[in-house]
């Protein structure tokens, strides 16, 4: 006897035993496509029982798709990025990739309100430029190399500090 298990809809799993996954099959029903949600609810209302709908068994293919299964084209087209960097031998649109622009400063130069967004460009801007000025004030007034990771303050809610910037800014 096989036990009747609902999954998130439309897909039924039966087992031939309460809790005997390792022999489980999975059944798909294809309730249709662009359909809103009272027209779903309606043929499953129109059916009556799950049993009255036409199910499918379905088994994933090697790519591991359950439904709407790939064929081989997509492994025939030529990939974007080199499988190895910088290998400009590779058979791909492009030579090299990177992760672009990275700046670190998502929490400053982005924000849903205009006000706050200027409040938190200013702040970060004014904090920065008053560490770059503290630095080299004392700088100039010790006669001891200054480390600068040890000197500026680090706390993330104020500036998010790259190396860049302490080399080029705070020699």
């Amino acid at each position: 006897m096989a036990v009747a298990r609902p999954l998130p809809s439309p897909c039924w799993c039966a087992t031939p035993k309460p809790g005997d996954w390792t022999n489980a099959k999975i059944f798909y029903h294809d309730i249709g496509d662009y359909l809103s949600r009272e027209e779903k609810l309606r043929k499953i209302t129109q059916a009556q029982s799950y049993r009255g709908l036409d199910w499918t068994l379905i088994t994933p293919n090697e790519k591991h798709d359950w439904i709407n299964q790939r064929d081989g084209l997509f492994d025939t087209l030529l990939p974007l990025a080199p499988k190895k960097k910088f290998d400009v031998k590779s058979q791909s649109v492009f030579a090299v990739y990177s992760n672009g622009l990275v700046t670190s400063r998502d929490a400053w130069v982005t924000n849903s309100s205009e006000k706050a967004l200027l409040y938190n460009l200013d702040r970060a801007i004014k904090f920065y430029n008053g560490e770059v000025k503290r630095y080299q004030q004392a700088a100039q007034s010790s006669s001891e190399p200054i480390v600068v990771s040890n000197f500026i303050d680090l706390d993330p809610t104020k500036f998010s500090w790259d190396r860049a910037q302490k080399e080029k800014d705070l020699p």
